[in-house]
């Protein structure tokens, strides 16, 4: 199989899961054609040889940001605490939630500060919403070594939305943050057959 054909293929097994819903209509080379026209690199695979010998997870990694109703590409490192970090980190977890959390009455605080031992920088970004009428509230910590921590928040948004019988998990990238929302059999299904990297709990 060709590398051209292997990122259609997976695009065809993504599918299968509920992603591009939005090209519901197109087959699966014409979704590649689609999300090709604005990717240099998509339309130049026929001189990337070396991606025959990729994995079908780094190939599906690279296929799903193109998704971007499925797929959060996260938060910026380097940002500090600032007004409306807090709220842009929020709406990113609710767009991709397949509808499952849908916060409302969203405000928000942030704090930057140095931490009297070290001297270095802290703060947080909170958010503080009502969900299923009760009032709610995530915490993103930062710090000046580590920057932004979402585990404490992924587990506490994991823990408000488990009736569902979804969860948020981080899809492991050397160079950035990507989340998404499955069903722990989507999950389990994922990393079977395509060996998709997933953290789950932080």
């Amino acid at each position: 199989m060709g590398v051209r054909e292997r990122f259609i293929s997976s695009i065809g097994y993504l599918r299968n899961l509920g992603f591009f819903e939005e090209y519901s209509n197109l087959t699966s080379e014409e979704i590649f054609e689609k999300i090709s026209e604005d990717d240099i690199f998509l339309r130049d695979l026929d001189k990337k040889e070396y991606w025959r010998k990729e994995s079908d997870f780094d190939i599906d990694r690279y296929v799903i940001i193109k998704d971007k109703k499925r797929i959060w590409e996260g938060f910026d490192y380097d940002e500090l605490p600032n007004p409306g970090v807090g709220l842009d980190y929020l709406n990113g977890l609710a767009s991709i939630s397949r509808g499952v959390f849908q916060p409302t009455n969203v405000r928000e605080e942030y704090k930057l500060d140095k931490d009297r031992e070290t001297g270095l920088d802290v703060g947080y970004c909170r958010v503080y919403f009502t969900y299923r009428g009760k009032d709610m509230m995530l915490e993103f910590s930062w710090n000046e070594v580590h920057r932004w921590q979402f585990g404490h928040a992924m587990n506490e948004l994991n823990w408000m939305i488990q009736h569902t019988g979804y969860r948020y998990y981080r899809i492991r990238h050397p160079d950035m943050s990507l989340f998404i929302v499955l069903k722990p059999e989507e999950a389990k299904k994922l990393r079977k057959e395509r060996g998709w990297k997933l953290e789950g709990i932080w």
